[in-house]
């Protein structure tokens, strides 16, 4: 597939993807907290889909990037002479290279938000209704993920293969500042700004504190869908790295790599983990309620934690394999 073709894939792939989910966050979080006699005032609304607006941009952003350089390595994409002309005349990549996404998702953003804060104040001023609100966050964050990838995931992929770094880091840098504090950064406001939806004192939750056995279970499925998916991507970007010779191995080449089954458990096992280590001294000291801030932080924090190790074991693993893919086609031949 021409990288042209790719591109566009991409942003439709990323634009449907996260579309829907805009869709789902409205309707099914977003509206039943904020809605106030059937309907959401601007103001809430506004907030709500600028803040869904930029978190699932970051996300299309290294989800068509990661995807590109991923399809690339597997030889499912074409560069022809167009490509490298134009790539001669681009910088290199970024280090971090999420700092390039989030650089694009701003300046994406800001004419958005303002799109946004037209149509909430100036068409719906009275408020916006169920059916609204969703198509607008569904538009939005559709259109969004559309553009951002489609911008992206070519012009990062050329700058990616034609400008070599200066000098390759070695596998703790590069795992720190490749795929842990990029999810640190990410999980926790992300995550934190779930559970302020969630538990804030309103129509869907009409009190003021948060009652700890509904925040243990909210925890331990966050845990678990952050662990997976954080590995994923995390999985799918060091692969490249370590086929493009962008970090330097873990000493270990010799350590086990566990198959795609015990992966999947392997991370699953780990929310549980880290839910239980967060959730147990709550349960010991018979707290039975928190305060808003304190589940915000918790949720956050735990989150973040939960996603820096998913991270760190999914490019530890994905690395090794591709060492040991290697040196087993150098004995081959």
């Amino acid at each position: 597939m021409k990288l042209q073709k790719h591109s566009l894939v991409q942003g439709i792939v990323q634009g449907a993807i996260f579309g829907i989910v805009g869709l789902v966050l409205a309707a099914a979080v977003g509206f039943p907290y904020f809605e106030n006699v059937g309907k959401i005032s601007p103001v809430p609304a506004m907030l709500f889909i600028v803040i869904a607006l930029f978190f699932t941009g970051v996300l299309a952003a290294v989800g068509g990037i990661i995807t590109t350089r991923k399809d690339y390595f597997e030889n499912k994409i074409i560069i022809e002479g167009a490509d490298r002309e134009k790539a001669s005349k681009l910088g290199a990549a970024k280090v971090p290279y999420w700092l390039s996404s989030l650089f694009d998702v701003i300046a994406q953003w800001i004419p958005f938000a303002v799109l946004i804060a037209a149509i909430c104040f100036g068409i719906f001023g009275e408020g916006l209704s169920r059916p609204i609100f969703a198509i607008v966050t569904a538009f939005v964050t559709g259109a969004n993920g559309f553009i951002i990838a489609r911008r992206a995931s070519g012009r990062e992929l050329l700058k990616y293969i034609t400008n070599p770094p200066s000098s390759i880091p070695s596998f703790p840098k590069y795992v720190f500042l490749e795929h842990i504090l990029g999810n640190l950064l990410i999980n926790f406001p992300i995550n934190g700004a779930f559970a302020y939806v969630t538990y804030h004192e309103g129509p869907k939750h009409p009190f003021t504190s948060v009652k700890t056995d509904d925040l243990a279970i909210d925890l331990l499925l966050t845990c678990i869908v952050v662990a997976i998916l954080v590995a994923l991507t995390s999985l799918m970007e060091a692969t490249a790295d370590a086929h493009a010779g962008r970090v330097i191995p873990p000493a270990s080449r010799s350590g086990h790599v566990p198959g795609t089954a015990v992966k999947v458990l392997a991370f699953v096992a780990m929310g549980v983990v880290f839910w239980a280590l967060c959730y147990s001294p709550l349960w010991a000291l018979g707290v039975e309620t928190l305060s808003l801030p304190w589940a915000i932080f918790i949720k956050g924090e735990l989150s973040a934690i939960v996603a820096a190790f998913a991270a760190f074991f999914a490019a530890y693993w994905s690395i090794l394999k591709v060492q040991k893919e290697k040196a087993g086609n150098t004995a081959a031949s």
